[in-house]
């Protein structure tokens, strides 16, 4: 699937399909595992993307930083997914969770709890997004008493 998004972009550099290959091309190394690859693919398609289109690359930018356990840069990222969203509101939601995430990597439990709270106030107790946030919150606030249920999931 690469190797004929490549041939598309190399033959049709500025058709629109080609556009989209690029991204497509990201999103299958992410999925494939090769994070550095897929930031490096998808960090220029940030330029041209709009709406949706420009937070779900972003959210994978995000998400690959983090999966390379180079917390800092995705911290950065999902900041800037959160500040600068352009899609629909489970953009926001997957930058909050994120940050939580990278917090709870960091041991930074009442960060995390901060995060997972703002997901509980914006989305709602019962909202997928918002009970998990919640169940999670639950959790690092029993291991910050000392009484550990599990620690959260990092995925």
């Amino acid at each position: 699937a690469i190797a004929y998004a490549r041939r598309l972009v190399e033959e049709f550099p500025r058709d629109s399909r080609a556009t989209r290959a690029r991204v497509d091309i990201g999103l299958i190394q992410f999925d494939n595992r090769d994070y550095q690859a897929a930031v490096q693919e998808l960090s220029p398609q940030l330029k041209t993307a709009k709406g949706d289109d420009w937070s779900m690359i972003q959210y994978h930018i995000a998400e690959s930083y983090r999966l390379m356990n180079d917390l800092d840069s995705a911290q950065r990222e999902f900041l800037r997914l959160r500040y600068e969203n352009k899609g629909i509101a489970d953009w926001l939601a997957n930058a909050l969770e994120g940050l939580a995430k990278c917090y709870i990597a960091q041991n930074r439990y009442p960060e995390a709890i901060k995060e997972l709270e703002d997901i509980v106030r914006r989305f709602g107790p019962s909202s997928a997004f918002g009970f998990q946030a919640g169940e999670t919150a639950r959790r690092l606030r029993d291991l910050q008493a000392g009484t550990p249920r599990g620690r959260p999931d990092q995925r």
